[in-house]
C-alpha cells in the first residue's frame, strides 16, 4: 500500500480534522512558486513585523501578511520606508513583486485571489483566537525563498489540511502508536460443532507453522513480513492473541513487520465479527498445533 493509503486508514490521522492536519509538525505541502519546484512548511516563529493584505479568495474575506524576502525584491527596497511610500505605490508593487505566490495561492486554495487593499495593524489585530495566522516558509531546494501567513480561516484550513500533505517520514506520524492483535489462523466452522464446542476441546490450526502470523491493526490494515493490506472483518472465526500489541506507524509504513507465532500456553482468542467466543492457550494435539479451549 502507498503511505496515503495507509493514513487514510488509520483511525490517528484519517479522523483528523482539516484544521488538526495543517497544524500537525508533520504537514508539507509540495507546490510551485513560478518555474520553481519547492515546498510549503509551516514557520514556527511568529513574525513580529509584516506587511498585512487585505485579500480574498473566491469572495472569502483573508490576511496576507508578507515578511522582508529576497524573493519580493522591489517590496523590500521600500520596506523599512513603506509607511512614507503611497498606497497605490505599495500595492502596485506588491502585484509585480508577489505575483509568483499569488499564483501559488490560488493554486492551493483553487479560489481566484483579489488584492482588496493594505491592512490596518487594528485589522490584524482583529482576528479570533480560533482563526489565529498560520505562518508559512516557502522553500527550494537551496533554502528559503520566503516566509507568509494566512488568517486560518475554515476554507483556509480546508484548502491546506489534506492528508496527501502529510510528511509520512515525519516523526509525529512514525511515531503515532497502533493497537493490533495477532491473527494466527482464520477458518469456517460448522455452526453444530461451533456450539458444541467445550472446556478441553482442541481446534487444530494447521496455519501455525506453514503460513505467517498476521497483524490486524486497528480493524482495517492486516500486515506481516509480505508488506500491508486494507482488511476488513469477513465474519469467520479467527483465532487471535489474547492481548493487543502496540506498534509504530513508522514500522508499518517501512511494511517490514514479521508477526510472531504462539508459544507455548499462549493466551488466545477465538472471535467472530468483533465477538469473543471462546477463550483458550495454544498448545498441540498430536504434534499438531492447536487452540485449547478453556
Amino acid at each position: 500500500m502507498k503511505p496515503i493509503e495507509i493514513l487514510s486508514a488509520v483511525p490517528q490521522w484519517a479522523h483528523k480534522t482539516s484544521r488538526e492536519l495543517l497544524m500537525s509538525p508533520a504537514w508539507s505541502m509540495p507546490c510551485r512558486f513560478g518555474e520553481k519546484q519547492c515546498v510549503l512548511r509551516k514557520e514556527e516563529t511568529r513574525l513580529a513585523e509584516t506587511f498585512d493584505l487585505k485579500v480574498s479568495f473566491g469572495g472569502k474575506a483573508n490576511i496576507l501578511s508578507l515578511a522582508p524576502s529576497p524573493a519580493f525584491k522591489e517590496l523590500g527596497a521600500v520596506w523599512q520606508s513603506r509607511a512614507a511610500v503611497p498606497s497605490p505605490i505599495l500595492l502596485a508593487l506588491v502585484e509585480k513583486d508577489c505575483a509568483g505566490l499569488f499564483q501559488l495561492l490560488e493554486n492551493a486554495v483553487r479560489e481566484e485571489l483579489k488584492v482588496e487593499g493594505l491592512a490596518t495593524p487594528e485589522e490584524t489585530e482583529a482576528i479570533s483566537p480560533r482563526e489565529e495566522r498560520v505562518f508559512f516558509k516557502l522553500e527550494e531546494a537551496s533554502g528559503a525563498l520566503c516566509v507568509f501567513a494566512l488568517k486560518g480561516s475554515d476554507d483556509i484550513c480546508e484548502a491546506f489540511g489534506a492528508l496527501r500533505n502529510i510528511d509520512p517520514a515525519n516523526d509525529a506520524v512514525r511515531e503515532t502508536r497502533l493497537d493490533a492483535e495477532v491473527q494466527y489462523a482464520a477458518f469456517v466452522l460448522k455452526a453444530d460443532e461451533l456450539a458444541s464446542l467445550a472446556p478441553g476441546d482442541a481446534l487444530l490450526l494447521p496455519e501455525v507453522g506453514s503460513l505467517q502470523s498476521v497483524y490486524i491493526i486497528e480493524g482495517t490494515l492486516a500486515a506481516n513480513s509480505d508488506g500491508v493490506a486494507a482488511w476488513e472483518d469477513d465474519g469467520i472465526l479467527r483465532v487471535v492473541s489474547a492481548e493487543k500489541v502496540k506498534l509504530s506507524l513508522g514500522a508499518v509504513l517501512d511494511g517490514l513487520l514479521a508477526a510472531p507465532r504462539p508459544v507455548e500456553n499462549a493466551q488466545l482468542r477465538l472471535v467472530k465479527s468483533g465477538t469473543i467466543l471462546a477463550s483458550g492457550h495454544f498448545g498441540s494435539v498430536s504434534a499438531h498445533p492447536a487452540f485449547i479451549c478453556e
